[in-house]
């Protein structure tokens, strides 16, 4: 199966987690910041977002699902808020 999803951020963000279910808002929150078990049947795929380098994000979820990006997107790997590119 190949999903192709087409999404512009422009931001910082620190994993990607697309879970097989929706989660309740208890879920959400236990979740925030950590969690319980990468591997649990009802994630997707987990993406930590901590390659350093490159264009392909590695799937931690151990579900094989790796995502890459197109050679011409703008990556700042290890970025601050202030390493953003700036609107003139």
């Amino acid at each position: 199966m190949v999903i192709q999803v087409q999404v512009c951020i422009d931001g910082l963000i620190s994993d990607i987690r697309m879970w097989k279910k929706c989660l309740t808002a208890e879920e959400v929150k236990a979740n925030l910041r950590t969690i319980a078990s990468p591997s649990s049947s009802d994630l997707y795929g987990y993406w930590k977002l901590d390659e350093g380098e490159g264009n392909t994000l590695k799937d931690s979820s151990g579900n094989g699902r790796d995502l890459t990006f197109p050679a011409s997107a703008n990556i700042i790997w290890n970025a601050e808020f202030n390493d953003l590119p700036q609107d003139n």
